[in-house]
């Protein structure tokens, strides 16, 4: 019995009694802390430079894998930073739509089918989640088809279905093309590995109890198997759940 709380002590590195050796293989890389200080006291407001942490969180020759796991919550907070708390998610999907500006209320809904899937909670990557519950529930087709039917774009006054119909496919085929563009980033390439044991499990959104506006509440991943390191990949299957034993 002692044997085996040992062993999950020293796997979780919480306590004092894993020995010197544990703790020495245990410390992070100067290139590992580094990054996490940039990370925190500088978080990413593009894609591009998530995806280039992420290039690089992933990449062995820049940081060991050992060290991973340290960047699961920093990168969980600069994604909800990115998607949600300085909207810049939107503001790129509003750079790729100038004739239709991206609806607004696009993104929180996608959060809300995020939220409600049990898979998602698996993953760090709110942006990449968040687009392809765009593209998988039709919230293209369905906001579009309400923001068309709008009196201010039809001079205060009803549109017939049919003009309705045309303007939304309008908006549908920019704002597709827009979060498609985006999803594309991934597309290709291997991203690695960048999900983590124990991931924590979303439980809220915006106000939740225990967290702030725009903060996500979590709560331990009640997985008991710790050699299961859950991730996700690219080449066509990025943001998919994957179990990779080790």
């Amino acid at each position: 019995m002692s044997s085996s709380r040992s062993s999950r002590s020293s796997h979780s590195g919480s306590t004092r009694s894993s020995g010197s050796r544990s703790t020495t293989s245990s410390r992070p890389s100067q290139q590992s802390l580094t990054l996490l200080t940039h990370l925190q006291t500088n978080p990413p407001t593009t894609l591009s430079a998530l995806l280039h942490l992420e290039r690089t969180i992933t990449d062995p020759s820049q940081i060991p894998s050992s060290d991973v796991s340290l960047f699961q919550s920093p990168m969980t907070s600069a994604f909800e930073n990115y998607v949600v708390t300085t909207q810049s998610l939107l503001v790129e999907l509003r750079g790729l739509t100038t004739n239709y500006p991206f609806s607004a209320q696009i993104i929180p809904l996608a959060v809300q089918f995020v939220r409600a899937d049990p898979d998602s909670d698996r993953s760090w990557n709110l942006a990449w989640l968040v687009l392809n519950k765009i593209l998988s529930e039709g919230l293209v087709e369905s906001v579009s088809w309400e923001e068309a039917g709008w009196e201010g774009y039809w001079g205060n006054r009803l549109p017939s279905e049919a003009e309705r119909g045309m303007l939304a496919g309008e908006m549908a085929r920019e704002w597709k093309e827009a979060v498609e563009r985006l999803v594309g980033c991934w597309g290709g390439e291997e991203a690695g590995v960048v999900l983590i044991r124990h991931m924590p499990r979303v439980t809220g959104f915006g106000s939740v109890s225990g967290a702030g506006s725009g903060e996500v509440g979590t709560e331990p991943n009640p997985d008991p198997d710790p050699e299961v390191v859950w991730g996700w990949t690219g080449a066509g299957r990025a943001g998919s759940v994957v179990d990779i034993r080790q």
